[in-house]
């Protein structure tokens, strides 16, 4: 057996599709994957499951999925090794893309074949039951559009598309702050509390009309201000959930403040990430200089990420070997 290393990338979902259930595109959207910030999961052979990270939360996570990584692959032990996280509860997928990365590591350890798609890992580790886009961005990059769920979810229609290269994201994190998870968010799913069908179809028809086509052309004030209406009808829609079109009060003070207002930030998931697309390095780092300048500036985190139009990467040490998973 032969010990791997599992690099994925950071996923921006930019707000759900909610209509009510038995109705078109039901938790579909639109994502984004990101080369950084990543998760880099080492596995090795052993005699006993083991998880070697500097966080007790990403330690917590990783035990929880041993057991079913054992009925996977039929092992009785694995090791894990944390090189590189993702932070949690910021809104950039950052558990399902840890889950995927152990099952795929542990898959490739144990000498098994990969499947040709993660949706199923994704559902043996009750990952997937709403959104698709982490799922398809672990197995294939680049802008991804999720239909939503069909009567049949077999049916599920999720596609990648090429982002340009050029572009990049600046992501925005307050200090200090989550967005939402676990209880809270699943309390907000079980409330009968969906969007008129005439909103989502809004949703649809800027993702068909506009954000792909701007994309295809590489057309980037047209795609900045697509997705830009795109998340401001998701927020709006959680509004009360979230406290406003944004989740965190910083952001909904940044966002209001003239210079940075048409920057047009869009949230990532309940956030309390935003993400501010940029056109180029140069104008990623002017959009920091503007932020660092305002008031809320030395209460918020900047990061320049570069778009990630493949899936993730498996590297096994021996022998010297590496496995993308190709956009289809």
């Amino acid at each position: 057996m032969n010990s791997v290393q599992v690099t994925t990338g950071a996923r921006l979902h930019f707000g759900l599709i909610c209509p009510r259930p038995q109705t078109p595109h039901r938790f579909g959207g639109l994502g984004l994957m990101l080369q950084d910030p990543c998760w880099k999961v080492f596995a090795a052979p052993s005699d006993c499951f083991s998880c070697d990270t500097t966080s007790d939360e990403v330690r917590r996570r990783v035990e929880e999925i041993f057991p079913r990584i054992g009925q996977l692959t039929g092992n009785a032990g694995l090791r894990i090794s944390i090189n590189e996280e993702l932070p949690l509860h910021r809104g950039l997928g950052a558990g399902t893309q840890l889950a995927l990365a152990v099952a795929t590591a542990a898959l490739v350890v144990a000498g098994q074949p990969r499947p040709s798609t993660s949706a199923e890992l994704a559902g043996a580790l009750n990952r997937m039951r709403r959104s698709a886009i982490g799922t398809q961005g672990f197995d294939r990059g680049g802008l991804i559009v999720d239909g939503g769920l069909p009567m049949e979810a077999s049916e599920r229609d999720v596609k990648s598309y090429e982002f340009p290269e050029a572009w990049r994201v600046v992501l925005v994190s307050p200090s200090g702050e989550q967005g939402f998870s676990g209880t809270k968010e699943e309390t907000i799913f079980r409330q009968d509390n969906w969007m008129p069908e005439s909103t989502a179809q809004e949703q649809v028809k800027l993702i068909r009309n506009r954000i792909l086509p701007a994309v295809e052309q590489s057309d980037f004030d047209a795609f900045r201000n697509g997705l830009a209406e795109y998340g401001h009808i998701a927020g709006k829609f959680f509004a009360t959930q979230q406290g406003g079109v944004f989740a965190s009060e910083r952001i909904r003070k940044l966002a209001t403040i003239p210079e940075i207002s048409d920057l047009e930030p869009v949230q990532s998931s309940w956030g309390p990430t935003v993400a501010v697309i940029a056109k180029s390095d140069h104008h990623a780092t002017d959009i920091i200089s503007r932020i660092s300048l305002t008031s809320e500036g030395a209460q918020l985190n900047c990061h320049i990420a570069r778009p990630l139009n493949v899936g993730a990467t498996v590297r096994s040490t021996a022998p010297d070997q590496l496995d993308h998973v190709g956009r289809g």
